[in-house]
């Protein structure tokens, strides 16, 4: 057995977000939003005209565009358009009306020069047609991502004119004076890909609807994460490459360069990592440790392991950082510290070799006394003792054997929840198939801008009904434990409950689907999905095994915000944000007609859901679910713990149905499998289950489902048994 000690090899500065979308203002020609706290998106909006040009277009796109520059939170800009077409050209019905004397006096296109003269990067996503005028507003951005259905252009000269807004400069130098010559005096369009091969576009996205822009905002939010004085001065040194002779050019990068020196950013940039920092929010002070293991059919590659790691701590910085506490404030101190990887080599006899190999079955959820063997404890404590620096926040133990490895993976919950850990992984995995990854085969690059929420005794006007109304819907946050007391709730009712696994078809979680669809016989305008009939299924079934229904649901949610419906859940966290972007929904109290109804209970589950995500009600229950989180961190000498099990005549629902952890493959796409561990009495645990042996694990693109809970002894065989009847192909153990 051997011990590896990495380092990440750079790291990211942090930056904080506006809790608003920049613009203030509505426009008729434009849809500005704010799909990451540090990006602004533009996106023209004249769909029966292809998006043309127009006047009126111009001065909201300018308007906009400055409004954006202003705004110190935004640190890159993105200009987009549709599907069909980025921009289809100058609008000709307004040139039509113009002669010499009026377009020369009136300065036609004056106000098509403004976005050159915006000082932070533009970045143009091109889909669809970008001809004429469209190709010369691309060409002014500062890059240019196209889709594949990109077709660009400066089709003029079948009108009898010739570019006007610059077309014939910029092409001309970016593609060179024949092939210009020969595209503007033919009038011939050219496809995206030409347009990557003679560099006009920076690269071709992948293919699907929304992409070139989710592209698009995803390099906009690793530019602006850099330092934003650095960022504008090194794009008005390139700009001035093409317009100043080489000597002049160098003297005037080098005066720029030395005027960064009097920068934060470059102060701040300079220092060691030890003295930068991550202040952690009350909601991220949960220092309970997630371990996960991926199993892979072949020997890992430790030197690619270690490569790749060491690349992906570059992208996730805080993971090598060590959480300390000062005072009743908690901080990740951005050490740059060595990542513990314990290398172990077994070789396990043939009789114990199967395709489920090293667990007896494939569930995705393993008992925990199978699953601890595969982890590196003594680096990574269950619980970190506040103010001990010593501890690593991440940890790796790879066990491995001829024809198999094991990758456990410890993380502190401080460093994120569940959806930051999948990022990490899965970016983990990305390098270790190809440790030059383009940014495109990687998740979002990760947001670690942390969202604080006032404290609930702020008095905010909008704060009244704080204490009335939310306050008793925390009785899970409100009482805290002591470690021992908290272990010995779990032991009592580990000790009355067996736990059942069970793996659920795609086509039977259908089939829950169309039922309680057709069981609401009411419009309600309430759609529910997938997951909410599988929940409320399970939930049912265990209600027919017990004396008395359930009178409330937990719900563990995911609040963060989504880069292609910037209107959803959270516009203050970023899609990619790093840290616990989580809630714990204490429901209003079941009514009766869910006892019994899939339908009633899955919608009333999506509702609640509904609720929880809205903006204002989100940011008055964080208010207090925050408070209430760090003062139990604060707590004595070693804090105290929320019991994060339901309790009597509750249940817990806590998925990652819709989060496929076997993406981190480490290039076996496929044949990888994930396992985790725990839950414990009437907690639901549903991920998207592991590779079958004999086939897919989904059927039309709904997958399978593995599901673990521990249900009571005296009706644990009765709940399996009512869901093997109900839909006989379910596996249970």
């Amino acid at each position: 057995m051997s011990s590896i000690l990495l380092r990440p090899r750079t790291a990211y500065a942090f930056t904080k977000a506006s809790r608003r979308l920049f613009s203030t203002k509505e426009y008729q020609n434009v849809i500005a939003s704010r799909p990451v706290p540090s990006v602004a998106l533009l996106t023209l909006n004249r769909p029966k005209a292809l998006n043309a040009l127009s006047t009126p277009l111009f001065k909201d796109l300018n308007a906009a565009l400055l409004e954006a520059d202003a705004e110190k939170e935004i640190g890159a800009i993105v200009i987009t358009g549709s599907d069909k077409a980025f921009a289809a050209g100058a609008d000709i019905k307004e040139l039509k009306e113009k002669d010499f004397a009026g377009a020369y006096s009136g300065d036609l296109f004056a106000e098509w020069s403004v976005i050159t003269k915006i000082r932070k990067p533009v970045i143009a996503a091109v889909s669809g047609y970008a001809l004429g005028g469209g190709c010369e507003l691309a060409m002014m951005c500062d890059m240019i991502l196209a889709s594949p259905t990109a077709v660009f252009g400066q089709p003029e000269i079948n009108l009898g004119v010739s570019p006007g807004g610059g077309g014939s400069q910029r092409l001309t130098h970016i593609v060179g004076k024949y092939r210009a010559m020969e595209l503007m005096l033919t009038g011939r369009n050219f496809s995206a890909k030409e347009a990557e091969q003679w560099g006009l576009v920076n690269r071709i996205v992948g293919e699907g609807e929304g992409q070139v822009v989710k592209e698009a905002v995803d390099l906009a939010q690793k530019i602006a994460s850099k330092g934003q004085i650095a960022v504008q001065a090194t794009k008005e040194m390139i700009n001035a490459a093409s317009e100043l002779p080489l000597t002049e050019g160098v003297r005037f990068e080098r005066r720029l360069f030395f005027g960064l020196f009097s920068t934060k950013d470059k102060q701040e940039g300079s220092e060691p990592l030890c003295h930068r920092e991550l202040s952690a929010a009350g909601d991220s002070q949960r220092i309970i440790a997630v371990y996960n293991l991926h199993v892979i059919p072949s020997e890992i590659d430790i030197e690619r392991f270690k490569a790749a790691l060491s690349k992906n701590l570059a992208r996730f910085p805080h993971a090598a950082g060590r959480l300390i506490k000062e005072g009743d404030e908690w901080k990740i101190n951005l050490t740059n510290s060595p990542i513990p990887v314990l290398v172990s080599r077994i070789s396990p006899d043939a009789s114990e070799l199967s395709k489920s190999y090293p667990f007896p079955n494939e569930f995705t959820i393993q008992p925990s006394h199978l699953t601890e063997p595969f982890f590196n404890s003594e680096d990574c404590g269950k619980f970190l003792v506040p103010g001990d620096a010593s501890d690593p926040l991440l940890g790796f133990k790879l066990t491995i054997w001829e024809t198999g490895t094991v990758i456990a993976i410890t993380w502190c919950h401080t460093c994120g929840d569940a959806w930051s850990m999948w990022d990490f992984t899965r970016s983990l995995s990305a390098y270790y198939v190809d440790l030059d990854a383009p940014e495109s085969a990687l998740p979002l690059a990760p947001s670690l801008y942390r969202h604080f929420f006032r404290s609930p005794f702020s008095r905010e006007p909008e704060d009244a009904d704080l204490t009335e109304n939310f306050l008793p819907r925390m009785p899970h946050l409100a009482k805290d434990y002591d470690l021992p007391p908290l272990f010995q709730k779990y032991a009592a009712q580990d000790a009355i409950t067996n736990q059942v696994q069970l793996r659920i078809s795609g086509e039977s979680i259908e089939k829950m689907f169309e039922l309680a669809k057709e069981e609401d016989a009411s419009t309600t305008g309430v759609k529910i999905t997938l997951h909410d009939a599988l929940a409320a299924y399970l939930v049912k079934v265990l209600n027919q095994c017990q004396d008395e229904p359930f009178r409330r649901v937990l719900l563990i949610l995911n609040y963060r915000g989504s880069s292609s419906k910037p209107s959803t859940v959270a516009t203050f966290n970023a899609p990619s944000a790093q840290g616990n972007v989580i809630m714990v929904m204490y429901s209003d109290p079941l009514p009766p007609s869910t006892a019994s109804s899939v339908s009633a209970l899955a919608r009333f589950m999506r509702t609640t859901v509904n609720q929880a995500r809205d903006h204002k009600f989100l940011e008055k229950w964080m208010c207090w679910a925050s408070y209430l989180l760090g003062k139990s961190a604060n707590a004595g000498k070693e804090g105290r713990f929320q019991f994060f099990g339901p309790e009597e005549r509750e249940v817990s629902i806590n998925s990652n149905y819709s989060t496929d952890w076997n993406d981190a493959h480490f290039g076996f796409p496929g044949k990888a499998r994930f396992f985790t561990a725990w839950s414990t009495m009437n907690y639901f645990r549903i991920f998207a289950a592991n590779p079958r042996a004999d086939g897919p694990t989904s059927s039309k693109g709904v997958s399978d489902a593995d599901v673990c809970v521990h249900v009571h002894k005296d009706y644990a065989e009765k709940f399996a048994s009512i869901i093997t009847q109900d839909y006989p192909d379910t596996l249970v153990e």
